[in-house]
């Protein structure tokens, strides 16, 4: 387990792996006690960023984004972006990802 900021130090945890990934990207303030960074409410821009500088087998990654009810073009700031631009993101990771919205999440997949 780490406690942080996700979007700093994943980076770190995954360069050294040599395998596919799974990542469920849930670290967004909720309000209340749940963790927030100092920030931004989401880290996910950094999160995917640091993801594609340090990711090896991205052809064996799968990538679920939580919550994605959160992120609208019109809720672009603290750390959210809009639908474009987080497929973006996820395609400069891998341009062959399929991407789906289902159930409240993005799945980006091979």
């Amino acid at each position: 387990l780490y406690l942080g900021d996700s979007g700093e130090f994943i980076g770190n945890i995954i360069k050294d792996i040599d395998e596919g990934i799974t990542f469920w990207l849930d670290g967004h303030y909720s309000g209340g006690i749940t963790g927030k960074s100092n920030k931004y409410d989401s880290p996910i821009v950094s999160e995917l960023k640091c993801i594609e500088k340090n990711i090896r087998h991205n052809n064996k990654t799968l990538i679920i984004i939580d919550d994605i009810n959160m992120f609208s073009n019109e809720r672009i700031k603290n750390g959210y972006c809009g639908k474009d631009y987080l497929i973006k993101l996820l395609k400069n990771i891998n341009s062959n990802f399929k991407i789906s919205f289902e159930n409240n999440m993005c799945i980006a997949f091979i």
